[in-house]
């Protein structure tokens, strides 16, 4: 959330970004940076980075698509002044789902 302070973007952005935060990679990187280091405590502090990487992925895994189509429908009333959003057809459907998912 701190990295988007002061970006003009709707609230709903800012709360899915909330709730995926900073990931990926970098943890990773950095949980091998301080296995490598000299650290007394580094393998125990390596295995707990692990531990929370693993949560973070079995948490967010399944959320990712539903949050994705939630800011789909979203943007789509946005733009549409708050109005429902159209139904998007079957055909449209499953290709639009290739693609958020």
């Amino acid at each position: 959330m701190a990295g988007l302070i002061g970006a003009s973007r709707p609230w709903w952005e800012f709360a899915v970004a909330a709730w995926f935060g900073l990931k990926g990679f970098a943890s990773v990187i950095y949980a091998v940076l301080v296995l490598q280091s000299a650290a007394n405590l580094r393998e125990p502090i390596f295995r707990l980075c692990a531990v929370i990487i693993a949560a973070s992925i079995m948490l967010h895994s399944p959320s990712d698509v539903p949050l994705g189509r939630w800011l789909i429908r979203k943007d789509v009333e946005a733009t549409r002044g708050g109005r429902e959003p159209i139904d998007i057809p079957a055909e449209r459907r499953s290709a639009n789902s290739a693609i958020i998912s």
